[in-house]
C-alpha cells in the first residue's frame, strides 16, 4: 500500500514541472534593414512561455538565407494584449522579440 502511495506521488510530481516552451514563429521583419521578428501568441488560459533558444536558431537561419552571417538579439521582448474580455482581462497576448542580422 505504501509503495502505491509513493508511486502515485512521484507520478503527480512529474506532471507538476514547468510546461515546455512554445516555439515562436516568424512574424515579419525586413531583409533590407536586417531585422527578423519572432512572436508567440498566448491566451488567458494558455499563457505563452516562448523558447527563445529555438527562436534565435530560426532567426539565424532566416538571416543566413537573406545573405547575412547570422543573428544577434536585442535585450528583452515586447508583450502586447490583442483582446480583452468583458471583465477587462487580457484574453490574447502576443510576445515578440527582434533579432538584428549581423555581417
Amino acid at each position: 500500500m505504501r509503495f502505491l502511495m509513493v508511486a502515485a506521488a512521484l507520478a503527480l510530481a512529474g506532471c507538476a514541472g514547468a510546461p515546455a516552451g512554445v516555439k515562436p514563429g516568424f512574424a515579419g521583419g525586413s531583409r533590407h534593414d536586417g531585422i527578423v521578428t519572432m512572436a508567440s501568441t498566448g491566451t488567458l488560459y494558455n499563457p505563452v512561455s516562448p523558447d527563445w533558444r529555438q527562436a534565435a536558431t530560426e532567426a539565424g537561419r532566416r538571416c543566413r538565407a537573406w545573405g547575412y552571417d547570422g543573428a544577434d538579439e536585442f535585450a528583452g521582448w515586447q508583450e502586447a494584449c490583442r483582446a480583452y474580455d468583458l471583465y477587462g482581462r487580457c484574453t490574447t497576448t502576443v510576445v515578440t522579440r527582434f533579432y538584428p542580422c549581423m555581417g
